[in-house]
């Protein structure tokens, strides 16, 4: 294809009719504009006018031309790097020699050149032209055969569609992926190839032997994911090849819903920035490009845009799509060393490797399997809520004597503090405050306001867990695939949202019944449901080394009984439920370090008694005390608390001389190595559960809540 110049292609393609891919590749500006970029008298290739460093992309560079090409000729299928297919099929419509003579020419160099591979230290619109374009099913073997003899690939998979209404998974749309290879031959320049511009990629063992390459698979329809899933089957079960991954879950999902369980996952960068710093806003790649690689990459949000302005991939560029996903995968790929060698450094290898990282495929699983729920149950249940929530509007509005919007803060004011005159509690900008603290102090003066707050969470049970919930039942399974998240909680607990299933309320009787429409799968399965008693504060007790609250555990004793007993300097026995029911507030208080004016507050007592009831607490726990005193001292010193695990909490706030913000970092101090230690001890136990589950081939599914629904 070296013979021809670009001006003789331009001719060539414009006989065929081929507008779009003309346009695409820039030929003719090439050809007749005499671009700077073009020195003078030289000779170019079609490939040299794609490959050249000082092109532009948007004028001159390949792009997908599965559809462009299809309406000018009916038979091409790509354009860019995968030219030789375009120009194959042009011959099809023609009999030109000259058309024939590039398909020969094509059927060598064009794959050499789109061979080409991305330098490493570059992060631009320029990887264009160096991305192996992935369109046949030809493609897809050649690809295949070179992954397999790699020990590492960094995968960046574009999903479109969401997974609200219940759906298990998006549609894949296109698939980055990145690889080092070994460089066996250094004589990789011949035939066309560009391999001896790459630079060397220095990996973790101090090897430059090996450069980095990148491919773009796009699943054009149905039918090539079949081709795909087939082919790269046995590289995703593959152990010895190792994944990486950014927020990698979404994609273990997809692969299980093909019938894949993708083996080998040794990396997620989200998660690796997670535990370095879980007080970051977002994990984007192109964030964390920006902080470690000192890379701008395009987010590929950015380029669907967001909200009202969020367009299908269909209406993105090819090229800009490209460029994105394999950017992304780069960065991922550049990131690990340098994200492991933090982790090293933090001595956090055992939180990420032996409890973050497994858990990936827990989470995967769970939300894969998910939780079956009796829909008719709930639509009975609705009904019912229907019928109570009409009854209370019916009293409520007899005892205001007059109907109103409930839902108005506005009204509801006018209601309660203009016409039945109770006293204001708490005003806002806007006018008085009904909020539930105020209405929950109003409630014992007037029968209308327990009506109102009994209304209020009716409601709330109805829209967020009834009708919430049966929007989002899977119409195939018939259960509810909530979404799991590592990096959301700084403490280290796991949320969940779409539905948030362990927020299920238990205090109303209403909202107990919610709990029993969650049911076994099939008639094969029972619930069963296993909990840790009270793990926070036999953490608590651990970290603390406070011997009195450590016996109490030691000797089965009921903690909160034990703690009225010391608190009120009475015997056991003599302990009443009031009591036992301040101890409880005052022992779940200390860990999360309430003060006694939020003691108080909970207790219904005056600030004195509270601050009596936690210095008598912390007198007959002195170790606890201590505790206290420190872990913000020392977290003042190093400006930051860990949990037994080495989560780190990093706290600026023990040093703000603005005594809230301080005071907001020393309950944290207090908080997070307790609370962030017990949900490292239960994410271990799913771990080791699931894996034992596995490793013995049983038929059980493990599922987390923070209370299982039973």
């Amino acid at each position: 294809i070296k013979e021809y110049k670009t001006e003789k292609l331009y001719h060539i393609f414009k006989k065929l009719e081929f507008k779009s891919l003309i346009q695409k590749l820039g030929l003719d500006e090439i050809a007749f504009q005499n671009k700077k970029n073009v020195r003078a008298g030289e000779q170019r290739s079609i490939f040299d006018s794609i490959y050249d460093n000082d092109s532009d992309i948007d004028d001159s560079n390949g792009t997908d031309n599965g559809n462009d090409n299809g309406n000018d000729n009916g038979n091409g299928n790509a354009a860019g790097n995968a030219i030789d297919n375009a120009v194959g099929n042009a011959t099809e419509a023609t009999t030109s020699s000259s058309a024939d003579a590039i398909t020969d020419a094509t059927t060598g160099n064009a794959r050499n050149a789109a061979d080409a591979n991305y330098k490493s230290d570059e992060f631009s619109t320029e990887i264009f032209k160096n991305i192996l374009h992935i369109n046949s099913i030809n493609d897809l073997l050649t690809l295949k055969e070179r992954i397999f003899s790699c020990s590492e690939i960094a995968l960046f998979p574009i999903m479109e569609g969401t997974r609200k209404k219940g759906e298990l998974t998006g549609k894949l749309v296109a698939l980055a992926v990145s690889w080092k290879e070994k460089n066996e031959d250094n004589d990789r320049h011949e035939n066309g190839g560009r391999h001896e511009n790459s630079d060397r990629l220095e990996n973790s063992s101090g090897n430059k032997n090996s450069y980095l390459s990148s491919a773009y698979i796009r699943i054009t329809d149905d039918t090539y994911e079949e081709h795909f899933i087939e082919e790269f089957k046995g590289i995703f079960e593959n152990e010895t090849i190792k994944k990486w991954g950014h927020n990698i879950k979404n994609f273990l999902i997809y692969l299980i819903c093909k019938g894949i369980n993708m083996q080998g996952l040794g990396f997620d960068s989200m998660i690796a920035a997670y535990i370095l710093n879980p007080s970051r806003e977002t994990y984007k790649v192109s964030e964390l490009a920006a902080e470690y690689l000192n890379k701008e990459i395009t987010d590929v949000e950015d380029i669907l845009g967001r909200g009202r302005n969020k367009v299908s991939y269909k209406d993105i560029e090819y090229t800009d799509l490209a460029v994105a996903a394999v950017n992304y995968s780069q960065a991922i790929f550049k990131l690990k060393d340098i994200l492991e060698k933090k982790i090293r450094e933090n001595e956090q290898e055992v939180l990420y490797y032996e409890i973050e990282l497994p858990l990936i495929e827990v989470l995967a699983s769970m939300e894969y399997h998910g939780f079956r729920v009796n829909e008719d149950e709930l639509k009975i249940f609705s009904i019912e809520l229907d019928g109570r929530i009409e009854e209370l509007k019916k009293e409520i509005y007899g005892l205001a004597g007059e109907e109103f919007n409930i839902n108005s803060t506005k009204q509801l004011g006018a209601i309660l503090f203009d016409k039945l005159g109770l006293p204001v509690i708490k005003k806002t900008k806007t006018g008085y405050s009904t909020d539930a603290e105020v209405l929950e102090q109003l409630a014992p003066m007037h029968k209308i306001v327990s009506n109102i707050l009994e209304y209020r969470q009716l409601m709330k049970l109805k829209s967020t867990y009834i009708d919430g919930l049966i929007s989002v039942i899977n119409k195939k399974t018939g259960k509810i695939h909530s979404s799991f998240n590592q990096t959301v909680v700084v403490t280290g607990r796991i949320s969940s949202t779409e539905p948030n299933l362990q927020n299920i309320p238990i205090k109303l009787e209403m909202g107990r019944k919610i709990r029993k429409v969650f049911v076994p799968s099939s008639e094969d399965y029972i619930l069963v449901d296993a909990d840790y008693s009270q793990i926070e504060l036999r953490v608590l007790a651990h970290i603390s080394g406070d011997e009195n609250f450590i016996n109490a555990f030691r000797n089965n004793e009921d903690i909160h009984t034990s703690t009225a007993a010391k608190v009120f300097g009475i015997t056991v026995n003599e302990v009443t439920p009031m009591m036992r029911s301040k101890a409880k507030a005052i022992n779940f208080g200390i860990i999360y370090g309430i003060g006694e004016f939020s003691l108080a507050k909970d207790l219904g007592v005056s600030r004195k008694q509270a601050k009596m009831y936690i210095d008598g607490y912390l007198d007959k726990y002195p170790g606890i005390r201590k505790y206290m005193k420190d872990i913000v001292e020392d977290g003042k010193t190093r400006g930051y608390v860990s949990t037994l695990f080495n989560r780190r909490r990093y706290l600026p706030e023990l040093n703000s001389k603005n005594f809230n913000i301080r005071s907001f970092g020393q309950r944290v101090a207090m908080n997070a190595p307790v609370q962030g230690t017990a949900a490292d001890i239960i994410k271990i136990a799913m771990v080791k559960v699931y894996n034992n589950l596995k490793k013995r081939k049983m038929k059980s599914i493990l599922f987390h809540t923070s209370s299982c629904p039973s």
